[in-house]
């Protein structure tokens, strides 16, 4: 997510400029994680490794009716996330933020939403680097 996106930001800035945008139109709790989950007000700076199971445990505690995860597919363990998700009471939606090369993530994000009967959307934040694009795309996955 520090790479580059279409238009000169970095992914990250540009992510958190749509979650920013969306937490302003829509009340949801928001969850960060890398080795560790967590609660944030703004989504922080890449950093180590990726627990999504972790982070989905961690969400699944307080009973959500929907999940959304905003992932470019590749977690530390996704045999691990795929058998939390399917424990979730709630749906979980996914969007898919990586390439749209990469379909082995895209394959995982898609099984991960089925897990837990959410469903899918993508958008390769580093080609289409709009976040007002992805601000309405992550406020539509929060309706």
């Amino acid at each position: 997510m520090a790479g580059a996106a279409w238009g000169g930001q970095r992914k990250i800035d540009v992510l958190r400029e749509a979650v920013s945008g969306a937490q302003q139109q829509r009340t949801a709790r928001l969850v960060v994680f890398s080795s560790a989950p967590r609660d944030a007000s703004a989504v922080p700076e890449p950093e180590s490794n990726t627990d999504l199971a972790a982070a989905l445990t961690f969400a699944s505690a307080a009973d959500p009716g929907v999940t959304l995860v905003i992932s470019d597919g590749h977690p530390d363990n996704p045999a691990a996330a795929l058998a939390v998700a399917q424990t979730f009471r709630g749906a979980i939606d996914v969007l898919y933020v990586g390439p749209e090369s990469d379909h082995a993530a895209i394959d995982f994000m898609r099984k991960l939403a089925a897990a837990a009967g959410g469903d899918t959307l993508r958008h390769d934040i580093g080609a289409l680097g709009n976040a007002r694009l992805l601000q309405t795309k992550i406020a539509g996955l929060l309706t």
